[in-house]
């Protein structure tokens, strides 16, 4: 499913909408718009809140409404539900509960580490930060062979370092925070030389750490001295003028991303897009 967030700030109805696809049994691909509700109260969801949704998804066309609420939908809200999804109308309405939410979290381990959604030890430090470390030990690797050829290796090093700092920085959270703390990028201290216009990337409040990693990632691509130019395109996103091809390198991208409470998008024209999930 591809999914993109539409908050903070009025979601329209949603706080994310995705679409999802699939091959039914002739064969043929479907898709279906998904809206998704998420509802952190200290009380029960009650039909009037779920109703007030429903008119939004509906007048949309959206296909499923899902509600994930933190504690539990009234038992006359889930008679109504069904009564709704009876009549086959759209959007049919789907809700996880607290108790659907925490058993599928045990699936998705990382996702429950970054969030301080389930218990977090030490051992779950070296689980979320692994990829970063496959990183760091490649990167020091093709320094070591770097070296003996004559290559110069001061972008691997730039790497090698925001790596090891971006790991550092994440377990100490796990530990402190009990998940992952976002430390917004300051211009210049946090940029490189090589970056043009990196005072948007303090301006989108992007996570120091990951945006560094990677920067430094990017820059053992580079094959020009001209400087990587980043604009702006949202109050919390940026668009970084650079093509990434190789689909490894973007799955990279990804997993720094990830650690750094980033989205990413790539684009066919050369650009990618940057933004902050919370």
């Amino acid at each position: 499913m591809n999914c993109c967030w539409r908050t903070p700030g009025p979601d329209g109805g949603r706080d994310i909408e995705g679409i999802y696809t699939f091959i039914d049994p002739s064969g043929f691909s479907q898709t279906q718009k998904w809206y998704v509700e998420c509802k952190k109260y200290s009380n029960s969801i009650d039909w009037t809140i779920i109703w007030k949704k429903i008119a939004h998804a509906e007048a949309h066309k959206a296909d499923i409404l899902l509600f994930m609420v933190s504690n539990f939908i009234t038992p006359q809200a889930i008679d109504n539900i069904a009564k709704w999804n009876k009549g086959n109308r759209r959007p049919l309405i789907r809700f996880l509960n607290s108790a659907d939410l925490h058993n599928r979290i045990q699936n998705f381990p990382e996702i429950g580490i970054k969030y301080a959604l389930i218990e977090n030890n030490e051992s779950n430090a070296r689980l979320i930060t692994a990829p970063m470390t496959d990183l760091l030990l490649n990167t020091i690797y093709s320094i070591t062979a770097s070296m003996e050829t004559g290559i110069d290796i001061e972008p691997k090093m730039a790497l090698a370092q925001a790596v090891t700092d971006l790991i550092s920085t994440r377990s100490n959270d796990i530990a402190i925070y009990e998940g992952i703390h976002v430390y917004p990028f300051h211009e210049p201290e946090d940029s490189y030389e090589w970056v043009e216009s990196s005072i948007e990337l303090e301006k989108a409040k992007l996570d120091r750490y990951g945006v560094r990693a990677i920067l430094s990632y990017i820059s053992i691509f580079r094959k020009s001295a001209t400087k990587l130019k980043v604009s702006k395109a949202s109050e919390k996103g940026v668009l970084v003028h650079f093509s990434i091809e190789n689909e490894k390198a973007k799955a990279r991208i990804q997993d720094i991303c990830f650690l750094s409470d980033i989205s990413v998008n790539f684009s066919n024209n050369g650009l990618f897009f940057l933004e902050r999930n919370r």
